[in-house]
């Protein structure tokens, strides 16, 4: 059977990147399927599926970066076809194809990436949900071992959680749970920079839907040097393994069998749960006792807790020193020059937001019980970060901070600029698109681009060349003073 590759972007158009990304994966995929007329299930490689809600799809073909259009299944090779048939079976029908072409000048520029649309999905996805008793299972064969008892014997309640989730009817109220986290995350929180929480919640629930593998299309699935299979992913020692760094990332996950990925899940969503219980409790409001109405009850409480959003345009209308101030510390180094409060607003929601992800959102129950439920991941991870030349990735933890999404596009994009990339006329669309969502003038989008980059860069050689720091330091910022 046929594996799938999750990949997952909500809410707008699909950045340059990550259509680059795509369009890569999508043509190993592709290469793979001609190269392997016949391949054993263990090497058969995972095919690449976008997931994208009707807001991602409308803006992508609209702000059309690279070329990209909507296609009938009839214009897709057979291989690729059957290999979606195989790994979807009746669910294929609901699959939009989008052909891709990569730069002018590459060979074999064009591919086909199948996409689902989150809103046309959302009973699909529910479907596993009616059973939980292979999950349950796990949960309870977990809490007989010396570590899960460990764990649980230091987490107030979790056990009776645990025991409550596998009763009759308790699997469809977790989906529901999950798709008023969702669909509330989508609307409430991304100006916030928290849609990233509602992809972490839409990865898990596609891996249950159909296990697999997912990337994150910004960062991992840019690096990945062959596609997942069973043999490569270690699968015969371990059906789950994901990103290991100080815990358990999600930003790319292996996971072969549906009862252990379902049994995560589960541990991220009691851990929620429990959270919002809380919660409910400090501020007064009543248990309605279903966990949908639980968080359709305490997630607009949170909404009014959540840090005002700044604006971020004093960072980039008239360069100074805040620039390079932002720029080195949301990279994880330090303030240069002058007063430190004085970009406060950006970097004070740090902490609530990692409370969203890892509380509220219940990722560090994700976290917990995927160490616990998969004893052998962390190594096993050792051996596929080697195998899928990840060996030397990290994610960029910069996200907490605002406005780094916008940062870390100018970077890109100042990069391509100053490299001559082969998609110019996408990259300066790109940043007329950003223009309007920043509130500046289009035409010095592109000037801005090249000094964000120029700046990153200087900044980045100080950090790794501490000998010459002082002098790269101060051609930061007098770039940052140039008119």
């Amino acid at each position: 059977m046929s594996l799938p590759l999750h990949l997952v972007w909500l809410g707008g158009a699909v950045p340059l990147r990550g259509l680059e990304n795509l369009h890569r994966l999508a043509r190993m995929h592709e290469q793979a399927l001609s190269e392997q007329a016949e391949p054993q299930p263990q090497d058969r490689p995972y095919f690449p599926l976008l997931w994208l809600d009707r807001s991602a799809w409308d803006q992508t073909l609209a702000a059309q970066v690279t070329p990209l259009e909507p296609v009938p299944g009839a214009a897709v090779p057979a291989a690729l076809r059957t290999a979606l048939a195989d790994g979807l079976d009746a669910h294929v029908a609901a699959v939009r194809w989008l052909r891709l072409d990569a730069a002018p000048q590459a060979a074999a520029q064009t591919v086909f990436l199948p996409v689902l649309l989150y809103e046309e999905m959302r009973h699909a996805l529910a479907e596993p949900w009616r059973r939980t008793d292979l999950a349950r299972e796990r949960l309870r064969s977990m809490a007989r071992t010396p570590a899960g008892q460990a764990f649980l014997a230091g987490q107030a309640r979790l056990g009776d959680m645990i025991e409550a989730a596998g009763a009759d009817g308790a699997g469809p109220q977790f989906a529901a749970y999950l798709g008023v986290f969702i669909d509330h995350v989508r609307s409430a929180w991304a100006r916030h920079g928290l849609l990233c929480l509602a992809s972490d919640l839409l990865r898990l629930q596609a891996l249950v839907w159909r296990p697999g593998a997912y990337a994150d299309i910004g960062d991992a699935a840019g690096l990945l040097q062959v596609l997942p299979t069973l043999r490569r992913v270690r699968a015969a020692e371990s059906v789950f393994s994901a990103h290991c760094t100080v815990a358990i990332e999600n930003d790319l996950v292996f996971c072969a069998e549906r009862a252990l990925m379902q049994a995560v899940t589960l541990g991220a969503l009691i851990w929620s749960l429990r959270t919002l219980q809380a919660t409910a409790a400090r501020l007064g409001l009543p248990d309605p006792g279903s966990p949908p109405d639980l968080a359709r009850a305490v997630l607009p409480a949170l909404d009014r807790r959540m840090p005002a959003t700044p604006d971020l345009r004093p960072l980039y209308e008239t360069p100074h020193a805040g620039l390079a101030n932002y720029v080195n510390r949301a990279y994880g180094s330090h303030h240069l020059v002058g007063d430190p409060a004085a970009l406060d607003p950006y970097f004070s929601g740090r902490q609530a937001k990692e409370m969203m992800i890892d509380h509220v959102g219940g990722f560090t129950g994700y976290q917990l019980f995927a160490n616990v439920l998969a004893p052998a991941c962390r190594q096993v991870w050792k051996s596929c970060q080697v195998e899928f030349g990840l060996l030397d990735y990290a994610p960029q933890l910069g996200w907490k901070t605002h406005g780094f999404g916008t940062l870390e596009r100018l970077v890109g994009h100042g990069q391509r600029l100053r490299q001559g990339h082969p998609r110019l006329a996408g990259v300066r669309r790109e940043l007329r698109a950003m223009s309007t969502a920043l509130g500046l003038p289009a035409p010095a989008m592109e000037p801005l681009a090249l000094r964000v980059s120029e700046v990153h860069d200087l900044l980045r050689q100080a950090h790794f060349e501490p000998a010459r720091r002082d002098a790269l330091v101060a051609r930061a910022l007098a770039r940052c003073a140039q008119p």
